[in-house]
Order: structure tokens, then sequence, then C-alpha cells
């Protein structure tokens, strides 16, 4: 069991900080390989393939990772990343009808979270419900912020990656696009 938490550390300081994502993912897929109900790992490539390989091929598989995660036992938090993640690379295949469905039950699994009411937010304007979008912007800024020190590094890349919860500049970004441009 350490040697499986060691790997999936290994992996996530290959996603960040060192942006060597070909390794991160060779080491999650050996990872999934050895237990395929190891559900972070299996989170973890999937989100690789959303964020960092972006093929359509890469996407395809996501959806199918995000599916085993999405309606496993694992904890809330991971089937919530894996509902944003699905929705996120439904999106960028350009699949209709638009993923609120997804964005939708990440939420309601994830409230406190800024990164999955500001991508339903997108998908809300995008449809041209500037109201409804406002008002996720405006529930995302009301998120805690989480600090990543003294977590774990899988807790901290989550929070960093994932939730959005550790850092200023989202909160910044939601303030000046509600400034910028009233939505509702």
């Amino acid at each position: 069991v350490v040697a499986l938490a060691e790997s999936l550390e290994l992996a996530l300081l290959n996603i960040e900080p060192a942006h060597e994502i070909q390794r991160a993912v060779e080491l999650l897929r050996a990872l999934v390989d050895k237990d395929g109900n190891n559900f972070e790992a299996i989170f973890w490539l999937a989100y690789c393939y959303v964020y960092e390989v972006l093929s359509q091929e890469a996407l395809e598989s996501a959806l199918e990772l995000c599916e085993i995660v999405s309606q496993s036992t694992a904890r809330d938090a991971l089937r919530a990343g894996a509902l944003m993640l699905r929705a996120t690379a439904l999106r960028d295949l350009g699949r209709k009808p638009a993923p609120v469905e997804e964005l939708r039950q990440s939420i309601a699994l994830a409230p406190d979270w800024i990164s999955n009411r500001q991508l339903l937010a997108q998908v809300l304007l995008e449809s041209g419900d500037a109201e409804g979008a406002a008002a996720h912007l405006q529930q995302a800024l009301l998120a805690p912020a989480v600090s990543p020190v003294g977590l774990s590094i899988e807790e901290a890349r989550f929070e960093e990656l994932v939730t959005a919860r550790a850092g200023a500049a989202v909160r910044t970004h939601i303030r000046e696009q509600l400034e910028r441009a009233p939505l509702g």
C-alpha cells in the first residue's frame, strides 16, 4: 500500500510542479493496471487526459474513466471531480447537449468548490442564461479558501488543480468577470 501511495505522489509531482505529463500518465496507467479500483489513480489519469493530453482519443478515454469513478464507491470529492472532468471532456468534444446535468451533480456532491460552479456558469452563459451564470459565479466566490500548507501532496494538488480553492487568482478573475460584463 505504501508503494502505491508513493507512486501516486510521484505521478502528482510529475503533473505539478514538474510538468512531465507523459511520465505522470505512465505512472498512473501502471497504478490502474495494478488495481482497477484505485479510484484516485483513475481520477488523476482522467485529469491528465482532459487537461494535459488534450487529444480526441484521450478525451474519449477520460469519459470512460470518469464514468468509472462517478459511479463508484469513491469519496464524494473524487466523484464530484470525475463529474466535472466528464463535463469538460464532453464540452471539449463538442457533444450536445451541454453537460449541465453532470455539473449540477458535481455541485450537489461538492457545493463549496469554485471550479465546478465556474464551469457551470460558463456553460450557462454559452446557452444564454446570464442570470444563472452570475448566480453560480457569486456562489463560487463564497467558497472557503484552502491553504495547501500542511496538506498531503494529493490533497494539495486536488485543492490547487481541481477545486480551485487554493489560490486567489481565480477569485480575482471571477470578480473581474462579474464587474466587466454584468451577467445577470
